[in-house]
């Protein structure tokens, strides 16, 4: 939860020059879409940006599945509620 984040702890990875040149233009864009997003959209958007920030290690197979996810939900391709129900009920919660 981003409130449980060190404040300035990741940082000093955005001084490198790549992060502050090479990035900003996409983190910018994706800034600025998240604006159009409802308050609790945000919420989620932001806590997701800082999970990324505060783990950059994700393989390339996670990023492969990243990038996927986003396709579908792109796409709309959502879980039905009976399919996440029984999701629920396999894990037991």
């Amino acid at each position: 939860m981003v409130s449980e984040v060190e404040p300035f702890a990741f940082v000093g990875r955005f001084l490198n020059p790549c992060y502050t040149e090479c990035m900003n233009k996409v983190l910018e864009q994706g800034i600025e879409a998240a604006r159009a997003l409802s308050e609790e959209q945000q919420s989620v958007a932001g806590e997701l940006l800082m999970t990324l920030a505060m783990r950059p290690e994700l393989s390339s197979e996670q990023i492969e599945e990243v990038k996927l996810a986003q396709a579908e939900a792109a796409r709309g391709e959502f879980a039905t509620d009976e399919q996440t129900a029984a999701l629920w009920k396999r894990s037991g919660v």
